[in-house]
């Protein structure tokens, strides 16, 4: 079964855009992006890979209502917003041609929770290098993962890839989950709504969400309106 064009998420430091669209010819960087982070630093293996790190939706159901990881995907969006990754990128592969791979980032977790008996006993490993063993183990080609999901029962399924894309492969989704919690955070005449329009003037490829995100903002309140005077 050939899937192509198969699209998987990546959040990033609104910042970072800029030097994805225009990569930098002083440090002889092509536009694009490439690996940055290791997978760990305690295993060996996954210490010497860098990858990309992603994910199969924007908000996976796995990791937002996880019965096992209840903390993983908060504490993961407030790391992501502490460090400006709030920013949804959506990257075309080709699963039968580029190194893109599905790990179960449960592995990473479990001690995590040291007093939740209910984390299955197969994410509690005694060593940080075990997690990552195990985590590097559990990798499979992301179109074995798609044909399979159901019977590898990943809890925390996580895209990994240790190869560049091009800029032709990256595009600023429409999906914008995590800019949309800010801004629902703070009344309209906060600086963050005025921010956000400075930033989207700095980056037109984020103007079909945020569109969307003010027709249904004011469908929301239509509605809000409505109900008052119905009340």
């Amino acid at each position: 079964m050939s899937l192509p064009g198969i699209k998987i998420y990546h959040y990033t430091n609104a910042s970072h855009w800029y030097d994805i669209v225009e990569g930098s010819e002083f440090e002889g960087i092509k536009p694009g992006l490439s690996p940055q982070r290791s997978i760990g630093s305690m295993d060996d293996e996954a210490w010497r890979t860098k990858v990309i790190f992603g994910l199969l939706k924007p908000q996976p159901e796995q990791w937002v209502s996880n019965p096992y990881f209840k903390n993983t995907w908060p504490v993961l969006k407030r790391d992501l917003t502490r460090r400006g990754g709030s920013l949804l990128l959506e990257i075309k592969v080709d699963p039968d041609r580029d190194k893109v791979w599905v790990a179960d980032r449960a592995h990473m977790e479990g001690h995590f929770y040291p007093d939740e008996a209910s984390v299955p006993a197969e994410y509690r490993h005694s060593t940080k290098e075990l997690e990552e063993r195990h985590y590097m183990e559990s990798r499979v080609p992301l179109l074995t993962y798609l044909n399979s999901a159901d019977t590898l029962d990943f809890s925390l399924p996580e895209v990994i890839s240790p190869q560049e894309f091009p800029l032709d492969r990256i595009a600023v989704s429409h999906q914008q989950p995590l800019l949309e919690a800010r801004l629902a955070k703070y009344p309209p005449e906060a600086t963050v709504h005025s921010d956000m329009l400075s930033f989207i003037g700095r980056t037109p490829e984020l103007q079909p969400w945020y569109s969307t995100y003010q027709e249904r903002q004011r469908g929301m309140n239509n509605e809000g309106r409505i109900v008052r005077e119905r009340g």
